[in-house]
C-alpha cells in the first residue's frame, strides 16, 4: 500500500466474486452476490487517511463494523484494484451517480450509504470486464480529482 496517501479522501475497491455467495451483512440481512465484479465507494476521513482505510479493507481478519467489512472478509471476494482521489471534500454521493450515469448499476439499497441520502448504494455491479471497468471508472477519478487521483492494481 505504499502507493497509497495517507491524505483524505475518496476511494472506489474493486471487488471480484469468484463464485455466488450468500453472505449476512450482520443486522442488514442476508444477500446474494452473483460472480463478478463489484464496485465499493467510501471515503477516509480518519488517521492515516486513505493508506489506513484501504489497509483495512484488504486485511479479512478484522472486527466487522461497516457493510463493506462482510464482503472482503469473504473467500469469496477478491480485492483486484482500487482507485483514489485526494480531498477534503466528501465525493461519495457524486462518484455513484456518476459510475450509475456509464452504466454501472447499484446492487444493493441501503449497502455503506446509511449516511448518504444522495444515493440508495455505494456498492454496485459492473457487467464488464475487469479492463473496461477500470476505463469507465477512471473518467470520474480524473473529472473529480484532476491531478489528485491514482489507481492501483491489486491481486488478479
Amino acid at each position: 500500500m505504499s502507493t497509497t496517501s495517507s491524505e483524505a479522501g475518496t476511494y472506489c475497491l474493486v471487488l471480484r466474486a469468484t463464485r455466488g455467495v450468500r453472505i449476512r451483512v450482520g443486522s442488514f440481512g442476508t444477500f446474494t452476490f452473483v460472480p463478478g465484479l463489484y464496485l465499493y465507494v467510501g471515503s477516509a476521513r480518519g488517521p492515516g487517511g486513505l493508506r489506513a482505510r484501504i489497509g483495512r479493507h484488504l486485511r479479512r481478519d478484522k472486527v466487522k463494523r461497516w457493510h463493506i467489512d462482510y464482503l472482503t472478509a469473504s473467500n469469496s471476494f477478491r480485492p483486484v484494484g482500487v482507485f483514489t482521489g485526494m480531498s477534503a471534500r466528501r465525493m461519495e454521493g457524486t462518484l455513484v451517480v456518476e459510475l450509475m450515469r456509464a452504466g454501472i448499476d447499484q446492487c444493493v439499497a441501503g449497502f455503506g450509504s446509511t449516511d448518504d441520502p444522495r444515493v440508495t448504494s455505494h456498492l454496485l455491479a459492473a457487467t464488464t470486464s475487469l479492463e473496461e471497468c477500470r476505463r469507465i471508472v477512471q473518467r470520474p477519478f480524473s473529472r473529480l480529482f484532476p491531478f489528485r487521483s491514482a489507481f492501483l492494481a491489486l491481486g488478479q
